[in-house]
C-alpha cells in the first residue's frame, strides 16, 4: 500500500510539473529509510518555514522522473 501511495505521489507531482517532492520526514528509523529506498536525499537547504515548523524532521527530497 505505501509503495502505491508513494507512487500516485510521485505521478501527481509530475502532473503538476514538480520535478521534485520535499518530505519533512519523522526522525524514525523505518520512516527514513523507507524515503532513502525510493531515492530520497537530504536537502541541502532546508525550506525554512516547514524547517521551523518541524526542526526534528528529517528533511528529504525525491525528484520525480518526468
Amino acid at each position: 500500500m505505501l509503495y502505491r501511495l508513494s507512487f500516485l505521489l510521485a505521478l501527481s507531482a509530475q502532473n503538476f510539473g514538480a520535478d521534485k517532492l520535499y518530505i519533512s520526514a519523522t526522525p524514525t528509523k523505518n520512516t527514513v529509510e523507507f524515503y532513502l529506498k525510493r531515492g530520497a536525499v537530504p536537502v541541502i537547504e532546508p525550506d525554512p518555514g516547514l524547517f521551523a515548523d518541524e526542526p526534528e524532521d528529517i528533511h528529504l527530497e525525491l525528484t520525480v522522473d518526468q
